[in-house]
């Protein structure tokens, strides 16, 4: 389960998100400064990773683009989702952070969580999950 979604950079691990600093977090960051070290840098993607994490939103075409309605964040489509999944073993990724309801269209094994919603707001969410042969 993750808040958001995807990432703009490919081959993302479930070892790198394992690896993100929660508390090293700008919701609005700062233009980093080029890394000297290699520490510097690997901080850097791990930041870049949980924003995206926490902002990043699906669109039904393939690829992935900066988000600019959130301004932050990228916008991922099925490719990215199967390739992330694959990558990693993973059979779905939930994605907690808004429902869009039925008449939006979501990329395939990427579902949302659902809940009651009262002035747009997300109340709480509940997910079911039954295994059923592939």
């Amino acid at each position: 389960m993750i808040h958001g979604g995807l990432f703009g950079r490919p081959g993302v691990t479930l070892a790198d998100l394992e690896a993100i600093d929660r508390l090293d977090y700008s919701p609005a960051p700062p233009p980093d400064d080029a890394p000297t070290t290699a520490a510097e840098a690997r901080a850097q993607d791990l930041r870049q990773l949980m924003r995206d994490a926490l902002w990043s939103d699906p669109k039904d075409s393939p690829g992935s683009e900066f988000n600019s309605v959130r301004r932050q964040g990228q916008l991922f489509g099925p490719d990215v989702a199967a390739e992330f999944l694959e990558a990693n073993g993973l059979l779905m990724l939930v994605r907690s952070h808004e429902w869009y309801g039925a008449a939006t269209s979501c990329p395939p094994r990427v579902c949302f969580c659902r809940g009651p919603k009262v002035q747009n707001a997300l109340l709480g969410a509940s997910l079911s999950l039954s295994l059923s042969p592939l």
